[in-house]
């Protein structure tokens, strides 16, 4: 290869290179681009004649050709593309069996000729750049107009016509565009302001959103068809901050409304204070599993200022139940208190106990009567109640049934075991010590006399009424008689 003087035709400077050159030099500022027949791409200085570099490539016949800092060259089936500035290969486009065998451009086109007798032409595909790949920000309630932006550029760097097109959505209320579409050319880029809507972020702490950023991108396609189309997701995690938060302050941890008579209804109440010093919004919502567990005079939301207390009112409704006698009766429900607070959400446990039985239940029985009352409906005893010794002696079977408990005899041990609502007791006769079975615990206590058989029927000591089944006794000297209150 020679470079001659146009003013003298002397030589300038010449290169020996790896075969006969079978294709005209190209210019590209002060380089010179040639292909010899043994397949190599050599880069020479133009003045100097100096070897830049050389990339060996597949036996082609195109002569090779120039669009701003690319230059492109077939490769057998391919056509190549190298950066002028990098000295590297960016990009190539292979076609199935045929091989190209001339090349020219024309505008945003590159056009191939090839030795299967078509033209194909290859439209520029533009680049894609996001400014970020996800977005995290902070806001204040006190900000006016919040707002974040995200540019997006056809990043296309060898200057051959290109077009990205494309649009920039979001699912999320408090994410606000006003103008979504870019139409962007080789080098351009486009800013978007995405406007955050405080009256959407319902409570302070963390959302988590997305963009969905969606363009054509043009790759060289050598066949018609339609643009396929690509969608990048950008996630945006905003942290909404109040600089004077509201504090939920809950005067109860749980609450007990303690025994209901099936049927009947009974209400209990607790306390909710703001705290803090911004404005507090709460909800309530009453979960239980049968549906017995109301907020009385519920609204859809609470508002408080500072230090103001609301007074929150539960109802128990026992309807629809069926409890037999021994049957667990503890119901447990939750209060969902939500809130615009950072505990957004504080479960409230709402217990109760629901009973078939009139509360309180009143059980008389005169010593040594074969009649006795419950809530003033007379009831045989037989045998009656007696004293033994200085101990008052009382019908254990009658008395626990009253309190809607379920008795059962074990003849093996000579046991009886009293099964209520929370805990089973277990009495022996002949036996002072009584086995409490309770929620979670098992213990062993002592009554001051043990129970007794007569007439086929087990007695205790008046006592163990009070101690071991939680009932009051009142003594009436006068007529002799022992009042038993249950009043669970």
């Amino acid at each position: 290869m020679y470079a001659v003087s146009a003013s003298d035709g002397k030589t300038i400077w010449s290169k020996k290179v790896d075969g006969w050159i079978g294709a005209h030099p190209v210019a590209v500022g002060n380089e010179i681009f040639v292909r010899s027949k043994l397949s190599t791409l050599w880069c020479f200085d133009s003045k100097s004649g100096e070897t830049i570099w050389h990339f060996p490539h597949e036996p082609t016949k195109t002569e090779p050709v120039v669009s701003g800092d690319y230059i492109y060259i077939g490769s057998n089936r391919r056509i190549v593309a190298f950066s002028v500035s990098k000295r590297i290969e960016t990009w190539y486009f292979e076609f199935a069996k045929e091989q190209p065998t001339s090349l020219s451009i024309s505008g945003d086109k590159l056009l191939v000729g090839t030795n299967g007798g078509r033209i194909y032409c290859l439209k520029a595909g533009p680049g894609f750049e996001l400014s970020s790949d996800k977005v995290d920000l902070e806001v204040m309630t006190t900000d006016e107009r919040p707002s974040f932006e995200l540019s997006v550029k056809n990043n296309r760097e060898d200057r051959w016509p290109s077009m990205l097109i494309g649009d920039v959505t979001t699912d999320d209320p408090w994410m606000v565009l006003e103008d979504k579409v870019f139409k962007l050319r080789t080098g351009q880029s486009k800013k978007f302001i995405i406007n955050i809507k405080l009256d959407e972020l319902n409570k302070v702490g963390v959302h988590d959103g997305k963009l969905y950023v969606r363009y054509l991108y043009g790759v060289n396609e050598a066949l018609p068809g339609e643009e396929p189309e690509t969608v990048v997701i950008v996630p945006v995690t905003l942290k909404y901050i109040d600089p004077f938060p509201p504090k939920i302050c809950v005067e109860k941890e749980s609450v007990d409304v303690g025994a209901v008579t099936l049927g009947q209804t009974k209400k209990a109440s607790f306390a909710i204070k703001n705290c803090g010093k911004g404005k507090l919004v709460f909800s309530l919502n009453a979960q239980s599993l049968e549906g017995w567990l109301r907020v009385v005079d519920n609204q859809s939301t609470f508002s408080l200022m500072p230090d103001e207390t609301k007074t929150i009112t539960v109802e128990v409704a026992a309807y629809g139940f069926t409890i037999e006698p021994g049957d667990d009766c503890q119901k447990t429900g939750v209060i969902e208190i939500q809130s615009n607070t950072e505990q957004s959400v504080i479960p409230l446990t709402v217990t109760c106990r629901i009973y078939d039985m009139v509360l309180p239940t009143v059980v008389s029985i005169p010593i040594g009567s074969k009649k006795a009352s419950i809530n003033g409906k007379k009831v045989d005893v037989i045998p009656p109640s007696y004293v033994s010794g200085s101990r008052t002696m009382v019908p254990l079977r009658i008395i626990a049934e009253a309190f809607s408990a379920r008795v059962s005899w074990d003849p093996s041990d000579r046991s009886i075991t009293i099964t209520n609502c929370t805990s089973q007791s277990r009495f022996t006769v002949g036996s002072k010590k009584v086995e409490i079975i309770g929620i979670g615990e098992v213990k062993t206590t002592t009554i001051d006399s043990p129970p007794e058989i007569r007439s086929g029927k087990t007695f205790i000591p008046l006592r163990a009424v009070s101690d071991i089944l939680g009932a009051s006794v009142a003594w009436e000297q006068k007529t002799k008689t022992v009042t038993i209150t249950y009043s669970p």
